[in-house]
């Protein structure tokens, strides 16, 4: 790695950013998916697509059509199918018969009305009858069903690893790129293997803060951010820790505080001053009978006064942790590829997006019969 500048950076520090880097690309684990072609989505398709969705979906289109005929798999089954991208690309373009499956009720309206594809609203889960009603699906499409989820998020993706093992006589093939893992409900592995691992050593696997960082941007990405990106996102942590630090203070505020996180959490503030007077005006509104505003400005500007030192360390320590970013998602992903591997089922991860584009770009591919 080259190091910029003309800063004394010590042997450890370098040691440390370097095994990250190595370990997240070099272990053999994740190979790069070598396209033959990549399907170039009409302009009727990607109408409404932004950029980002419209790499995603080209890719994962022409990933799934390629390993669909080594696989004579004509069907797909879409979990998480949302406005229906994927299915409309491989039923136009692709020529497969596609059924979208969708949480939420209107995002299915909205993929038959604008792009025909057929949906189901399903909230998929791990209990006995949700089974039995993707298998009835899968029946109707026919034999050697591919499953396939564009980031899936938190327990859908294990959940549709439970279901792939159970589907044996109609669903042949998987292809899923996980996502936000932090929003899972229990952090604990998936795989005995780990678990084993983990009762032997006496230690714990991944907290929430573990998982909630491999959901997090790339590290490529963050180091081709501007300096007035890092001053952004600077200002925007310290900003919601001084407020977390007056809500956690003041018990009339745990009232309101779900608001005030959530509308801090897409706020930007160029300066302390914005924030106070933005926080201020915040409580007016969600607290209407509290007058003595006054002592929320002063505990705001002494909160700012005592922590403001240690402001510029930001910054580096997100560099840390964009570094080992990588390795802990893989780690989560190894659970996973763990997890079917205890079941006898072939599987391997490949990278099939550009991380600058879609930093969580990593399929899970599985085939039943190799």
């Amino acid at each position: 790695m080259r190091w910029p500048g003309k800063l004394c950076y010590p042997n450890s520090l370098q040691e440390f950013i370097t095994g990250c880097l190595n370990n997240s690309t070099s272990t053999g684990l994740v190979r790069e998916w070598t396209y033959t072609d990549i399907i170039k989505m009409k302009q009727d398709i990607a109408r409404g697509m932004k950029l980002k969705k419209q790499h995603e979906v080209s890719c994962l289109a022409s990933v799934v059509e390629e390993i669909c005929k080594e696989c004579n798999c004509t069907s797909l089954l879409d979990i998480g199918s949302g406005l229906g991208y994927l299915g409309d690309i491989l039923m136009k373009q692709c020529g497969m018969k596609v059924v979208g499956v969708e949480r939420v009720t209107e995002r299915v309206q909205s993929a038959f009305v604008r792009r025909d594809v057929p949906s189901v609203t399903i909230d998929i889960n791990e209990s006995q009858k949700c089974v039995d009603e993707i298998n009835e699906i899968c029946t109707s499409l026919g034999s050697n069903v591919c499953i396939t989820g564009l980031h899936c998020c938190g327990d859908l993706s294990p959940t549709i690893l439970h279901m792939f093992y159970k589907l044996i006589d109609t669903v042949s093939l998987l292809i899923l790129i996980p996502c936000c893992y932090h929003k899972r409900a229990s952090f604990n592995p998936i795989s005995e293997t780990i678990n084993d691992i983990l009762r032997n050593e006496g230690i714990q696997f991944l907290s929430i803060y573990g998982f909630r960082l491999a959901s997090e941007n790339s590290f490529e990405n963050w180091l081709s951010q501007s300096p007035s990106d890092h001053q952004q996102h600077c200002n925007h942590v310290c900003y919601r820790s001084i407020a977390e630090i007056i809500i956690n203070k003041y018990v009339f505020l745990s009232s309101a505080s779900s608001p005030l996180c959530n509308r801090l959490r897409k706020a930007r503030y160029d300066n302390f001053d914005n924030f106070s007077e933005d926080f201020i005006r915040m409580i007016k509104e969600l607290i209407p009978d509290f007058k003595d505003h006054a002592t929320i400005e002063g505990a705001l500007s002494e909160a700012y006064l005592r922590f403001s030192p240690f402001f510029s360390l930001i910054e580096p320590f997100t560099g840390l942790q964009m570094c080992i970013r990588r390795s802990i998602e893989l780690l989560i992903l190894i659970d996973y590829s763990l997890y079917l591997k205890e079941r006898g089922l072939n599987c391997q991860l490949f990278n099939i997006f550009d991380e600058k584009i879609s930093p969580h770009n990593i399929a899970i591919i599985v085939k039943r019969h190799n």
